[in-house]
């Protein structure tokens, strides 16, 4: 993750798999410095990183596409055939000390 205004590298995120998608919170409160990116691979994992913290959990899609809610408080997992959202807090939820886990309250259902 570079650090455009400086031009210098901010964090190296390391992954088993390769990326397969992901996306900065598009929110007013991540654009004031909360900024957090989701991240897909091919591992059945949510990687969710801040300048603050790194969260890795379980989630039931991999390889999925990865598109935030407008107001940054969930964000939408998609397959081809298949779909769940997964609801994140505001992006101050993301501030504190550094975990492992990253809790998720995901339904699966059918993209509509």
């Amino acid at each position: 993750v570079w650090d455009l205004g400086r031009l210098a590298l901010k964090a190296l995120l390391k992954h088993r798999a390769p990326v397969r998608s992901f996306a900065w919170d598009p929110s007013p409160l991540a654009r004031g410095g909360g900024s957090r990116l989701a991240v897909s691979t091919a591992d059945p994992a949510l990687f969710l990183w801040s300048p603050t913290k790194a969260l890795a959990g379980p989630c039931p899609l991999s390889l999925a596409k990865l598109r935030w809610r407008s107001d940054g408080r969930s964000l939408l997992i998609q397959e081809r055939d298949r779909a769940c959202t997964c609801d994140l807090g505001p992006p101050a939820s993301l501030n504190g000390p550094p975990t492992a886990e990253l809790e998720t309250a995901a339904s699966v259902r059918p993209p509509a």
